[in-house]
């Protein structure tokens, strides 16, 4: 299908990208990688008055090291990160993700703060987003703030995905340091999209015992959630097989989703069913960095 007409501009600087949000607000689209918005203009699911392109904006692909993790840019493809040294040192459950994301071209434009900024409920990097707690930057002509990946879902805020105000760019997004992670999926056979993914960060003691733990959960409700029970299940215990079977088995038990995900590639109610065997698989194959 062809798209609707748009106008089309690529700034020079993050300045001129902020003034046009700040003029278009919701007329206007941001273009990074494109994965997304791409085929949603194809098939005219989104029909924006003008679409602002990132790719002359210098420093929106940088992947940088901090104090206590890692920032990364809008502009940095998932490929880039599965391959970057500072990602594998201290975000090591990106680069366990990366490679079930749809496949190689794809990951080669795709962007991991794109798809943050999208916020498709069934992405797989927003459930490893809620399980480091990454934290968003958004900037705007008026100032910048930072919000948690939860704050930033904007769960129950009526037809809104996210918290991002129109006038507002996602600037970076900084992931703390982790060390004992696991990841798991399962994806509809023909079109490869996640029906459950879940991301599992913990902290582990020098005897072995979980000290803290986060699960995200994506794709199985629509509101992306983290499993909150199973996290309980887990701190204080041992990953044994016992410790895993229960976990899994809370995958459920406390979801507060506003519904359930009801679309092509699966019905709710074998979402809710194969959910505790990802969430099992994910703590099952949790490993140290």
């Amino acid at each position: 299908m062809i798209p609707a007409p748009f106008a089309y501009v690529a700034p020079d600087s993050i300045d001129e990208v902020l003034e046009l949000l700040a003029q278009h607000g919701d007329e206007a689209a941001v273009l990074a990688g494109g994965h997304s918005l791409i085929p949603q203009l194809r098939l005219r699911q989104r029909r924006p008055g003008l679409v602002i392109d990132l790719r002359r904006v210098a420093g929106l692909d940088a992947v940088e090291r901090t104090n206590d993790g890692v920032r990364i840019g809008p502009r940095v493809t998932v490929a880039q990160l599965a391959r970057h040294d500072a990602v594998r040192e201290s975000a090591p459950l990106v680069r366990a993700a990366a490679p079930h994301v749809a496949d190689p071209l794809v990951r080669g434009r795709s962007t991991l703060v794109g798809a943050l900024a999208e916020a498709d409920p069934a992405s797989d990097w927003v459930a490893v987003a809620l399980a480091l707690n990454a934290q968003l930057v958004l900037r705007s002509s008026g100032g910048e703030r930072q919000l948690d990946i939860q704050a930033f879902l904007n769960a129950g805020a009526g037809e809104a995905r996210t918290a991002r105000r129109s006038d507002e760019l996602v600037t970076a997004v900084t992931l703390p340091r982790s060390t004992a992670i696991g990841y798991a999926r399962t994806t509809h056979p023909a079109s490869g999209w996640p029906l459950a993914a879940v991301g599992v960060s913990v902290e582990v003691d020098d005897a072995g015992v979980v000290s803290s733990a986060r699960i995200g959960v994506s794709g199985a409700f629509t509101t992306p959630q983290r499993a909150s029970a199973a996290e309980e299940r887990l701190v204080g215990s041992r990953l044994d097989a016992a410790t895993v079977r229960e976990a899994g088995g809370m995958a459920t038990e406390d979801a507060t989703f506003a519904g359930d995900a009801d679309d092509l590639h699966g019905p709710p109610a074998h979402r809710r069913r194969i959910l505790p065997t990802v969430l099992g698989r994910a703590v099952a194959r949790i490993s140290s960095h």
